[in-house]
């Protein structure tokens, strides 16, 4: 089975795969995490409450059946495999995860962002979408910084000003004049104008 859960920043979607994978450990059953490579923290898979693990990290050209079937012989059958910062995973990886799950009968548990700070799809997740057996919003204990409304999407902040004209992959968390902000739909449209737009053109 193959299964997604999504949420926005700092709603404790790496805190919740490190937790599971535990308990999962701990019903002795094997795990497997793995990670897309960031320069932040190379093999190691961290939250911001502190929890952390060793995980093994891909490129995106990696195919992941094929990494899959070689550590599950050299090492141990694995039962569950964990993807941190799923967001970023190729269209190609996600249909080969789906394969594991189906072919190997291996609980695939994916944990990422949905949307980028232009409000927009990732490509992998228009896949995990599709392939997903399973999704699950993770809420986060906050909602909107600017209101009280759930926060479902991200604003990019340089200088003060939410902007749209930045690279849509940032490795690490972001600091100084640059920052992101957890929002609702609604404030995401006002940052941008394009409600007041909208309200013009009708």
């Amino acid at each position: 089975m193959l299964k997604y859960y999504y949420g926005v920043m700092n709603s404790g979607k790496t805190a919740s795969l490190l937790m599971s994978a535990f308990q999962k450990e701990k019903d002795g059953y094997k795990c497997l995490i793995l990670k897309p490579y960031e320069k932040r923290d190379k093999n190691e898979v961290s939250s911001r409450v502190g929890l952390k693990r060793e995980c093994i990290t891909f490129s995106p050209e990696d195919n992941l059946i094929t990494l899959v079937a070689g550590l599950d012989r050299k090492h141990y059958p694995i039962e569950y495999i964990y993807v941190d910062e799923c967001q970023f995973l190729t269209k190609e990886q996600v249909v080969q995860l789906w394969k594991l799950s189906q072919l190997k009968n291996v609980n695939v548990m994916c944990f990422g962002l949905k949307t980028d700070f232009k409000n927009r799809l990732f490509e992998s997740v228009k896949t995990l979408m599709v392939y997903a057996d399973k999704i699950k919003t993770i809420q986060p204990s906050s909602g909107c910084q600017r209101c009280n409304n759930v926060a479902t999407t991200h604003l990019l902040i340089v200088d003060g000003r939410g902007v749209l004209n930045y690279p849509t992959k940032f490795e690490g968390d972001v600091e100084g004049d640059i920052h992101f902000e957890c929002v609702c739909q609604k404030c995401w449209h006002e940052e941008h104008d394009i409600l007041k737009r909208l309200e013009e053109w009708n």
